[in-house]
């Protein structure tokens, strides 16, 4: 699916192979509605031996290891510029995370994906249907510098993505990032 914005970047780890043990159904119904969670950056990287057996309370935890507030506004931005809500509930700075809810097509509009249904040919999962992407992922690239993707290096201002030269095809259409 081509985006419609024209700064957009691959998020890392978007790129899939063929579902294994599982049978293309076709397109996913675009009304159909998900969740999708946005895992954030924490605001400093969490040094445990720094901390030297201190324990912080949730709110001293939050001040200094959760995601910044202006990256979750402008993930939540980017959601409701693209036909998708947030679930208030699920989401927070805490937890580093934005719970987006809507249907298949805007989050096909918004991450510039095509969904598709697979049913499972397994022995474990016989006959569970599931969707998955086909190709990769992208967004606008000021978001890049916010979401969560392990092993990603940044550039110091995070105006541009540092591409390493390896990074592992894994990408959960449910889950857009790691805690």
């Amino acid at each position: 699916m081509s985006p419609s914005s024209t700064n957009r970047v691959e998020l890392p780890h978007s790129v899939h192979s063929p579902v294994p043990n599982a049978t293309a159904i076709g397109k996913a119904a675009g009304d159909r509605e998900i969740r999708v969670s946005v895992v954030l950056n924490r605001k400093t990287k969490l040094d445990i031996p720094s901390l030297k057996g201190r324990r912080l309370s949730r709110d001293e935890y939050a001040a200094s290891y959760g995601a910044s507030q202006k990256e979750f506004d402008a993930v939540q931005s980017f959601a409701l510029a693209n036909g998708l809500r947030v679930d208030a509930k699920k989401s927070g700075l805490l937890r580093r995370r934005v719970e987006l809810r809507g249907p298949i097509s805007a989050f096909n509009k918004a991450f510039g994906v095509d969904l598709h249904d697979y049913q499972s040919s397994g022995t474990s999962q016989k006959g569970t249907r599931f969707h998955a992407i086909a190709g990769s992922a992208t967004v606008p690239e000021r978001l890049c510098c916010a979401l969560r993707f392990p092993r990603v290096p940044r550039s110091e201002d995070c105006g541009s993505l540092v591409r390493s030269p390896r990074w592992p095809s894994s990408f959960g259409a449910q889950r857009l990032g790691s805690p």
